[in-house]
Protein backbone atom coordinates (compact mmCIF):
# COMPACT_ATOMS: atom_id res chain seq x y z
CA UNK A 1 0.00 0.00 0.00
CA UNK A 2 2.54 2.51 1.04
CA UNK A 3 5.46 1.27 -1.11
CA UNK A 4 6.76 4.39 -3.69
CA UNK A 5 4.40 6.90 -1.72
CA UNK A 6 5.46 9.60 0.26
CA UNK A 7 4.51 9.95 3.74
CA UNK A 8 5.09 12.92 5.93
CA UNK A 9 4.52 12.57 10.14
CA UNK A 10 4.27 15.18 12.11
CA UNK A 11 3.89 15.16 15.86
CA UNK A 12 2.76 18.07 17.98
CA UNK A 13 5.73 19.38 19.74
CA UNK A 14 4.56 20.02 23.50
CA UNK A 15 6.06 16.75 24.81
CA UNK A 16 7.33 13.70 23.84
CA UNK A 17 4.46 11.84 24.28
CA UNK A 18 3.20 12.62 20.81
CA UNK A 19 6.57 11.87 19.07
CA UNK A 20 6.83 8.46 20.87
CA UNK A 21 3.12 7.84 19.78
CA UNK A 22 3.75 7.93 16.13
CA UNK A 23 7.63 5.20 16.13
CA UNK A 24 4.98 2.39 15.46
CA UNK A 25 3.47 4.02 12.70
CA UNK A 26 7.11 5.01 11.32
CA UNK A 27 8.18 1.35 12.17
CA UNK A 28 5.09 0.02 9.80
CA UNK A 29 5.85 2.70 6.68
CA UNK A 30 9.21 1.95 6.85
CA UNK A 31 8.81 -1.35 6.63
CA UNK A 32 6.66 -1.18 3.51
CA UNK A 33 9.29 0.66 1.66
CA UNK A 34 7.51 4.21 1.72
CA UNK A 35 9.27 7.61 1.75
CA UNK A 36 9.13 9.01 5.11
CA UNK A 37 9.77 12.33 5.93
CA UNK A 38 9.27 13.42 9.52
CA UNK A 39 8.65 17.00 10.27
CA UNK A 40 9.17 17.97 14.01
CA UNK A 41 10.95 21.12 16.18
CA UNK A 42 12.13 20.91 19.61
CA UNK A 43 12.28 17.88 21.81
CA UNK A 44 10.08 15.41 19.63
CA UNK A 45 12.58 16.49 16.01
CA UNK A 46 15.61 15.62 18.23
CA UNK A 47 14.24 11.78 19.58
CA UNK A 48 12.93 11.22 16.43
CA UNK A 49 16.20 12.09 14.98
CA UNK A 50 18.02 9.85 16.97
CA UNK A 51 14.95 6.73 16.63
CA UNK A 52 15.06 7.27 12.74
CA UNK A 53 18.55 8.69 11.56
CA UNK A 54 17.75 7.43 8.19
CA UNK A 55 14.96 9.08 7.69
CA UNK A 56 14.48 13.25 6.08
CA UNK A 57 13.78 15.88 8.71
CA UNK A 58 11.93 18.87 8.23
CA UNK A 59 11.80 21.20 10.74
CA UNK A 60 8.19 22.14 11.36
CA UNK A 61 7.54 25.04 13.43
CA UNK A 62 4.39 24.85 15.90
CA UNK A 63 3.16 27.10 18.63
CA UNK A 64 4.94 27.21 21.34
CA UNK A 65 2.47 27.38 24.63
CA UNK A 66 3.77 29.49 27.76
CA UNK A 67 2.62 27.82 31.04
CA UNK A 68 1.77 30.04 33.81
CA UNK A 69 3.83 30.01 36.97
CA UNK A 70 0.54 30.59 38.64
CA UNK A 71 -3.22 31.30 37.81
CA UNK A 72 -5.32 29.84 35.21
CA UNK A 73 -4.23 26.89 32.20
CA UNK A 74 -7.26 28.19 30.81
CA UNK A 75 -7.01 31.77 31.18
CA UNK A 76 -3.44 31.83 30.08
CA UNK A 77 -4.36 29.49 26.49
CA UNK A 78 -7.42 31.91 25.79
CA UNK A 79 -5.01 35.26 25.75
CA UNK A 80 -2.84 33.22 23.71
CA UNK A 81 -5.42 32.00 21.63
CA UNK A 82 -4.92 34.74 18.42
CA UNK A 83 -0.66 33.69 18.43
CA UNK A 84 -2.01 30.05 18.24
CA UNK A 85 -4.62 31.15 15.22
CA UNK A 86 -1.78 33.05 13.55
CA UNK A 87 0.86 30.18 14.15
CA UNK A 88 -1.70 27.82 13.04
CA UNK A 89 -2.14 29.67 9.70
CA UNK A 90 1.75 30.05 8.75
CA UNK A 91 1.79 25.98 9.69
CA UNK A 92 -0.55 25.08 7.16
CA UNK A 93 0.87 27.85 4.30
CA UNK A 94 3.63 26.05 5.24
CA UNK A 95 2.66 22.06 4.88
CA UNK A 96 0.65 23.44 1.32
CA UNK A 97 4.26 24.48 -0.15
CA UNK A 98 6.07 21.41 1.60
CA UNK A 99 2.98 18.85 -0.57
CA UNK A 100 4.09 20.44 -3.58
CA UNK A 101 7.79 21.00 -3.03
CA UNK A 102 8.40 16.95 -1.73
CA UNK A 103 5.67 15.48 -4.02
CA UNK A 104 4.15 14.42 -0.51
CA UNK A 105 1.23 11.64 -0.77
CA UNK A 106 -0.03 11.46 3.04
CA UNK A 107 0.64 13.68 6.02
CA UNK A 108 -0.37 12.06 9.25
CA UNK A 109 -0.50 14.28 12.22
CA UNK A 110 -0.96 13.88 16.04
CA UNK A 111 -2.67 16.65 17.73
CA UNK A 112 -1.87 18.96 14.69
CA UNK A 113 -5.36 20.35 13.51
CA UNK A 114 -3.63 22.93 11.26
CA UNK A 115 -2.24 19.85 9.01
CA UNK A 116 -5.03 19.38 6.15
CA UNK A 117 -5.11 19.63 2.84
CA UNK A 118 -6.62 18.96 -0.16
CA UNK A 119 -3.33 18.44 -2.13
CA UNK A 120 -2.48 15.14 -0.24
CA UNK A 121 -4.27 12.32 1.74
CA UNK A 122 -4.53 13.72 5.43
CA UNK A 123 -4.77 11.74 8.91
CA UNK A 124 -5.19 13.17 12.03
CA UNK A 125 -4.46 11.25 15.21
Amino acid sequence: MAKNKTILICPLDWGLGHATRMVPVIDLFLKQNARVIIGADNRPLAYLQQRFPKCKFIQFPGFEPSYPKSGSMAVAMLKAFPKMLAAAKSANRFLQELIFEKKIDVVISDNRYELHSEQAYTVFI
